[in-house]
């Protein structure tokens, strides 16, 4: 999951560190767990995206245009999806 504050996107929180954050005793924010999520441009090769993310440990990354305007997000997966497979032997 994406955290938002406002305009910005301070990092992306798994299903797993907000059980695990809500299972201590204080009350936290979403940003609290949070990790940061890389940010790629839209003329990134799939290769140098995949290799970006496993470099940060992120499986979220988020797209943004030449002026830096917000374009979108894509998974790791959905990028591994997207590279060629060598052929079955």
């Amino acid at each position: 999951m994406l955290v938002r504050d406002g305009e910005t996107v301070p990092g992306s929180l798994h299903a797993r560190g907000a059980l695990v954050a809500r299972a201590g005793d204080r009350p936290h924010l979403a940003r609290d767990p949070a990790g940061p999520v890389p940010e790629l441009s839209g003329g990134d090769t799939v290769a140098d995206a995949v290799e970006r993310l496993r470099h940060k440990r992120a499986s979220l990354a988020l797209v943004r245009d030449v002026p830096g305007r917000l374009t979108g997000m894509v998974g790791l997966d959905d990028l591994l999806a997207r590279l060629p497979h060598p052929a079955a032997s």
